[in-house]
């Protein structure tokens, strides 16, 4: 067995105000099922490749690695459920209640990872 640990965390200074706000989540899946890999994504809809993969509760990482493209993440072909946009250089972190996640590029195909753990 393994254990999965994510840190997430995002600060705030301004003006007048600031806040910082942190959450952990560590957990041991019943599973060791772990996904690594590299992508590219055009600019129709299509799913992440996420093989074998029996959940995704142990967290989705996706990053786009293109230096101008925004890649838009959903978990439908239309994009109108729970749209993503992964911006240059961005990426996002889910806990997916589905094994079907779409992907599609905005101008020119891009080049994203997928870092996954089934829990």
């Amino acid at each position: 067995m393994s254990t999965i640990s994510t840190t997430l965390s995002l600060s705030y200074s301004g003006t007048s105000d600031s806040f910082t706000s942190t959450n952990s989540l560590s957990s041991t899946p019943s599973v060791d099922q772990v996904l690594f890999d590299t992508q590219i994504i055009g600019t129709t809809a299509e799913t992440i490749a996420l093989g074998d993969l029996s959940n995704l509760t142990g967290g989705l990482l996706i990053k786009n690695m293109d230096a101008t493209n925004y890649v838009q993440i959903d978990s439908a072909n239309t994009f109108d459920k729970f749209p993503q946009k992964i911006l240059p250089g961005g990426a996002i972190f889910l806990a997916s209640q589905t094994l079907v996640i779409y992907a599609k590029a905005n101008v020119a195909s891009v080049v994203v990872t997928v870092s996954a753990v089934a829990a």
